[in-house]
C-alpha cells in the first residue's frame, strides 16, 4: 500500500519519542522490538521541513527542465 496510516505515526513515534521497547501494530511478520530517537525539535525542523523544501526544490528544477 502507497499511503499507509499506521507506518507514518510509528515513524513519528520512533523520531520524536523517547518511548522504549515497542512494536509495530497490525504488523505480525515484524517482530523487532523499536525505541524512540528522541530528536531535538532543531534535528524534526530539517527532517520535516528542510527536506521536503530541498524535495520539492529538485521536482520544480526537473519540472522546468522537462518543459
Amino acid at each position: 500500500m502507497l499511503f499507509d496510516a499506521e507506518l507514518y505515526r510509528t515513524t513519528f513515534r520512533i523520531l520524536e519519542s523517547e518511548d522504549e521497547h515497542f512494536y509495530i501494530e497490525n504488523k505480525p511478520f515484524y517482530h523487532w522490538p523499536l525505541g524512540g530517537f528522541g530528536l531535538s525539535d532543531a534535528v524534526l525542523k530539517k527532517v520535516y521541513r528542510d527536506n521536503a523544501l530541498a524535495l520539492m526544490e529538485t521536482a520544480r528544477k526537473n519540472a522546468k527542465g522537462a518543459e
